[in-house]
């Protein structure tokens, strides 16, 4: 179930966009909260995997990098209109969203989050712990 998610998941992101929104009929909320995380490790930025549910309601889970907070991120969404609920803290958040505000979500994401992601990136560094 697990690597089914993921591989449908990675296959629906979309490169172009700072805040990866990805989001499928069928798929198993359980495995959504791991399959953000690995997608934001894939692709250095935040990541939210959307499962929707016949009732038309999507369960999702998101991840975030260093300096970036998703979590403020989604409380903004919800008091926007665009969530049923949601909530988290800046590395993760969960939320409750109408499948047909998915599309209106990821925007908001964007364009609220895409300074802060470059920003990140911009800053990150290579630690290394040895003497050379």
């Amino acid at each position: 179930i697990e690597m089914g998610v993921q591989q449908a998941a990675e296959l629906l992101a979309n490169t172009d966009r700072r805040v990866a929104v990805v989001a499928g009929d069928g798929w198993h909320p359980g495995v959504i909260g791991i399959v953000a995380g690995r997608l934001k490790e894939k692709l250095g930025r935040p990541a939210i995997v959307i499962a929707i549910g016949e009732d038309g309601l999507g369960k999702g889970s998101g991840r975030s990098i260093a300096g970036v907070d998703l979590g403020a991120a989604v409380l903004a969404a919800k008091e926007h209109g665009l969530l049923v609920a949601g909530g988290g803290h800046a590395m993760a958040a969960g939320l409750t969203i109408a499948a047909d505000r998915i599309a209106a979500f990821a925007d908001f994401l964007e364009e609220r989050l895409a300074a802060g992601v470059d920003r990140a990136i911009g800053e990150r560094a290579l630690l290394v712990d040895a003497v050379l």
